[in-house]
């Protein structure tokens, strides 16, 4: 990530499509850890409690 968000913010993760849908999942952020990437610039490893679990859908 580019932004360090806050402890406790949610974060919805989309994956990508599998069978021929995607899967969204739904996380609390419980820490950030600063990090370069020499190729990118500065970014953030974010770890996370998952509080749903992937659910796929379709979309029209």
């Amino acid at each position: 990530m580019t932004q360090a968000p806050k402890s406790r913010q949610y974060l919805e993760i989309l994956t990508t499509e599998t069978l021929g849908r995607k899967a969204i999942s739904v996380c609390e952020v419980s820490w950030t850890q600063p990090i370069h990437i020499e190729s990118k610039g500065d970014y953030f490893m974010v770890g996370c409690h998952r509080i749903l679990a992937p659910c796929r859908y379709l979309e029209f």
